[in-house]
């Protein structure tokens, strides 16, 4: 991914319809873009966006990350949104659907709008296959790039795993992901933007409903069939 700073006057603007501070008549905002190349196929998101009030305004003057409502100044975007994370959301793995999964699972962020496809083949407990469609935010991009890199081979404990510790490292404070999915661990300064908890836990939200599908739809065969051989 590329990131291109942008910027552009914007006439008759209000940036502080919902703030309650003052309005300005005109403003400038300013924005970043992140342009994505996979497949041959471009892809451009809103990353973050700040408006520069008029001195009408009384605009803290800071950046508001694209589709969810959180303030960060630029030292904050620059801890979050750093190379390492456009490196991965550019280098998007596993970005193929399967052609016959075992479940599909598609989960959505209602506050941000980002939204991730899985497919998942699962064989005696260990991921066999996988597919994703990711639209999502940077930081969800990396988070399902990071995934994508490692789920084959694991197991269905250790995604569990993975999830509940991804969990706790964002929401409770907890230590740094190791082992398979250690790599996770990048995204460690998400846990002080609540806003982007969401995002980031998506592709294990849909991980998990997913396993939890293909088990639930493996006992109920083992069961059919145990109901169905004869005394």
């Amino acid at each position: 991914m590329v990131a291109l700073a942008l910027r552009s006057g914007v006439s008759g603007f209000d940036p502080t319809e919902n703030s309650g501070h003052a309005s300005a008549a005109r403003s400038k905002l300013s924005y970043i873009i992140g342009i994505s190349w996979a497949n041959g196929k471009a892809a451009a998101m809103l990353v973050a966006a700040r408006v520069s009030p008029s001195t009408a305004c009384n605009s803290d003057n800071r950046w508001t990350a694209a589709g969810c409502n959180i303030g960060l100044d630029m030292a904050e975007l620059n801890e979050i949104y750093n190379t390492k994370l456009l490196e991965l959301a550019a280098l998007m793995p596993r970005s193929e659907r399967l052609t016959t999964p075992d479940a599909s699972v598609t989960a959505h962020s209602r506050l941000c709008g980002s939204t991730v496809t899985i497919d998942l083949n699962l064989r005696d407990g260990v991921v066999g296959d996988y597919g994703q469609t990711v639209k999502a935010c940077l930081l969800g991009q990396a988070a399902c790039a990071i995934v994508g890199a490692h789920i084959v081979g694991a197991s269905a404990a250790e995604v569990r795993a993975a999830a509940a510790d991804m969990r706790a490292m964002l929401k409770e404070n907890g230590p740094p992901l190791g082992g398979r999915f250690a790599e996770l661990s990048v995204l460690e300064p998400v846990r002080h933007y609540k806003a982007r908890h969401g995002s980031v836990l998506l592709v294990f939200d849909a991980l998990e409903q997913a396993i939890d599908e293909i088990e639930q739809a493996s006992r109920s065969s083992t069961g059919s069939g145990a109901a169905s051989t004869p005394a």
